[in-house]
């Protein structure tokens, strides 16, 4: 008895004619664009900014997607945008000055920097690995005990020049009490001696005896007295 073949179903046959030619895998990104699109990755761009720059040179829509897929499948370009990236950073080190002069900035760019640049979309670009995100929170912190440091210096120093300012002025008034005690005491001496009881020598002597009494004096707490 003679079998028939049984034809594939149509899901399974090969495309013929037009059908195929329509149905054939279409390349993801033209191949005249692929130059301009590969040097924008290695650049560091997003892939939105890169299929927004191909539509704004008169160039064919293509899908972010479909740039992302190619910068995934060749390492050359990955490696590519790695050193275009490392380059940066070392310009940007540079442009610093010394890294060892302020540590925390070069840090914080070096995170921010590497962070922007291998971001491939938009979306992602700002997102940040563990690793930098505690870099980044080490260096703000870092930057907050700096300025706390040179807020309580410029305190201390404040405290300092109050204090100074308040001995000037106990010496002051301690000088202009002196002043006015020894005038009163060599008034009184002075009319003891004209009355007979007291030696020439007794007012001096008991003058340096005077000179060096010294009382407890509270510094801090000391007012300049109004001036009558």
């Amino acid at each position: 008895m003679k079998m028939e073949a049984t034809p594939p179903p149509a899901a399974a046959r090969p495309p013929q004619g037009v059908d195929a030619a329509a149905s054939a895998p279409r390349p993801l990104i033209q191949e005249e664009w692929l130059p301009f699109v590969e040097e924008m990755l290695v650049a560091g761009l997003a892939v939105e900014d890169i299929a927004e720059a191909v539509i704004a040179r008169g160039g064919p829509e293509i899908s972010d997607g479909a740039i992302l897929a190619h910068f995934r499948t060749h390492l050359d370009l990955q490696k590519r945008r790695v050193e275009q990236t490392v380059e940066g950073v070392a310009k940007l080190r540079q442009a610093l000055g010394n890294p060892e002069a302020d540590h925390t900035l070069v840090e914080l760019a070096n995170s921010a920097l590497m962070a922007g640049y291998m971001g491939l979309t938009n979306k992602r670009a700002g997102s940040l690995t563990i690793k930098d995100a505690e870099v980044i929170r080490l260096s703000r912190e870092n930057l907050k005990l700096r300025k706390r440091y040179m807020a309580l210096k410029e305190r201390g120093q404040a405290r300092e020049n109050r204090l100074l300012q308040s001995r000037l002025r106990y010496e002051d008034i301690k000088y202009d009490t002196a002043v006015e005690r020894l005038k009163h005491l060599r008034k009184e001496f002075r009319s003891l001696m004209e009355a007979g009881k007291l030696e020439a020598g007794t007012l001096e002597k008991i003058r340096e005896i005077y000179g060096i009494i010294k009382q407890p004096f509270n510094y801090e707490n000391t007012e300049t007295p109004a001036q009558g």
